[in-house]
């Protein structure tokens, strides 16, 4: 049986995923992460570590524990793209990487619940308009994504992300194709709890369980290259986790009230404003002033749409 909860229970788990999904990708920016570059597999593994954990009080207060074939469905989704975030953040920077998977989800998951769930769309022209919106401001965004700074001859040269003086040179393009990937994916997130029927917190142990197990077949499959760096990553990738897992749990809240996929999901991915106020006045990965106000305006429309998708379903 589904939990039923309010439409105001569902803003407050919107607020509640803009502060964390805005907020977990800062732990792979720490210096000794940039430092070691860990596979993103490994980081992954510490990553589900803490999503498992928290998962487990879930167990308690749902009904019956099934282990059900649609949270298994809904890690198979999840994990790959938890995988892209990381390459993402890596190559194209947290503000940028964010802010193109964060308004391809908000497509993906606003035609899951119009076009396959029916969630009504009172004003279709006006559902256009923001589509059209969104797509041009994901474009603008990505433009503006790319920092630049002065090289010493005073010429701009393109600094594709704080991971510059690694070893393996990070290609913002690359960034931004796994960007696309993951919001692909990750607006697919909520489809299997939706068709499911089953219990938010059930599901929410059920899917946390599965994520680990995934992650670990992977990494028994591919192991012989991967080289753990447990004692210095282990705790920044629990922390990723630890703030996923929290937004997530504010995006389920927010996918079964009255908001639905197609506007209370979208609502949380206003966590790339977040997100890019990390990476503009934290780690300063975009520098020029202009670059920043155009960013910061893609931002801001992408929500905007997200609110404009809401309107036109009420």
């Amino acid at each position: 049986m589904v939990t039923e909860v309010s439409e105001t229970v569902g803003f407050i788990g919107v607020l509640m995923s803009i502060i964390f999904f805005g907020s977990f990708g800062i732990f792979l920016k720490a210096p000794i992460c940039e430092s070691l570059s860990p596979h993103p597999i490994e980081y992954q593994i510490y990553y589900c570590v803490a999503v498992a954990i928290v998962g487990i009080p879930f167990a308690f207060i749902g009904g019956d524990i099934t282990f059900s074939i649609y949270p298994l469905i809904g890690a198979c989704l999840w994990v790959p793209s938890s995988l892209l975030a990381l390459f993402a953040i890596r190559n194209a920077g947290l503000g940028p990487g964010q802010g193109v998977w964060s308004g391809v989800t908000i497509i993906v998951s606003v035609m899951w619940g119009v076009f396959y769930y029916d969630e009504e769309i009172k004003s279709p022209s006006l559902f256009i308009i923001a589509l059209i919106a969104m797509l041009a401001a994901l474009v603008v965004a990505a433009f503006a994504g790319a920092p630049v700074e002065e090289d010493d001859d005073g010429t701009e040269m393109e600094i594709r992300s704080s991971f510059a003086e690694n070893k393996k040179k990070p290609s913002f393009a690359k960034g931004m194709i796994a960007s696309v990937g993951l919001g692909l994916l990750n607006g697919s997130l909520m489809a299997p709890l939706k068709a499911s029927n089953m219990d938010a917190f059930v599901y929410t142990f059920e899917f946390s369980s599965y994520s680990l197990l995934v992650i670990l077949v992977i990494y028994l499959i591919m192991h012989k290259r991967i080289a753990l760096n447990t004692k210095f990553i282990f705790k920044y990738g629990v922390l990723s986790g630890l703030f996923w897992a929290l937004g997530n749990f504010g995006s389920i809240i927010a996918s079964i009230s009255p908001l639905g996929m197609s506007v209370g999901f979208p609502l949380t991915q206003a966590a790339l404003v977040i997100g890019g106020l990390w990476a503009i006045y934290y780690f300063k990965e975009i520098t020029q002033k202009k670059k920043i106000a155009i960013f910061l305006l893609a931002s801001l429309t992408v929500v905007g749409t997200a609110y404009l998708f809401s309107i036109a379903k009420a």
